[in-house]
């Protein structure tokens, strides 16, 4: 493997939770709206998705960048994520986010096996290959998912891939040696890469406004407004609509 294969360089735990609703996830479109933006991140070459695990209340994901402003782009996923919400419930959506920037080379094999282990970890079932909703299926061969990099983890254990992958459902099987939860709460980055100045951006930039067709949702974009908390030393993201566009020196206070 190449050595940039091999670096851990911008490779994070992403812990996204929504903090005012009762759920992240209500219903089955709800994942799969969340599931075709990540994938928009990835066709787009804002980063590689290694490995996700998707709870009721929580969205779990073990990414690399393929540019610097991560900031930017999970702006960006909560922004249009909460339009889909608005359909149904508040108008004011808010995110608590975490981010842990992998430090070792062997935490991301174990990150994994933390993400791969959760579903049971929360007694939603008794075995990991009863859960829907993360990446164990396609590391284990039963589905295909196109914007899921498994190569860069299976090419680890062996070449062969029928090899590769039985090793991996072996090592999946010892709990994993590392505490992510407690690591994410120490270690959290996310205001290191959540400047305030990427609020004008995401409110009033051209290129995130042209990404969106139709007049209605180039309008919520523009009414669209967020703020940034810090609640129990964390932190939260406020994405909320206004009844009418924001004026320029709106736009700027939010600065």
């Amino acid at each position: 493997m190449a050595d940039q294969e091999d670096s851990t360089k911008g490779c994070f735990l992403i812990s996204i939770e929504a903090v005012n609703r009762d759920a992240l996830y209500d219903c089955y479109r709800d994942y799969l709206v969340f599931m075709s933006l990540v994938r928009d991140g990835v066709r787009n070459c804002q980063y590689r998705v290694y490995g996700f695990c998707w709870l009721k209340n929580k969205c779990l994901m073990l990414i690399q960048l393929e540019q610097p402003e991560v900031g930017n782009f999970l702006l960006k996923l909560l922004k249009r994520y909460h339009f889909w919400l608005l359909q149904r419930g508040p108008a004011m959506t808010e995110f608590k986010l975490q981010m842990l920037e992998l430090q070792e080379s062997s935490w991301i094999l174990d990150c994994l096996r933390f993400l791969h282990q959760q579903a049971v970890k929360s007694q939603i079932v008794d075995d990991a290959m009863d859960y829907h909703w993360h990446s164990h299926h396609v590391y284990n061969g039963f589905w295909t998912v196109n914007w899921l990099n498994t190569d860069f983890i299976l090419n680890k254990f062996a070449g062969n891939r029928i090899a590769a992958m039985s090793l991996f459902r072996q090592y999946m099987q010892h709990p994993h040696r590392l505490d992510f939860k407690t690591l994410i709460d120490t270690l959290d980055c996310s205001s290191q890469y959540l400047a305030k100045n990427n609020q004008d951006k995401l409110i009033n930039g051209h290129r995130a406004v042209a990404e969106l067709n139709s007049q209605y949702h180039q309008s919520l974009f523009d009414r669209t407004q967020i703020h940034y908390l810090t609640k129990n030393k964390k932190q939260h993201i406020q994405v909320s609509v206004l009844d009418k566009a924001p004026s320029l020196e709106d736009a700027l206070d939010c600065g």
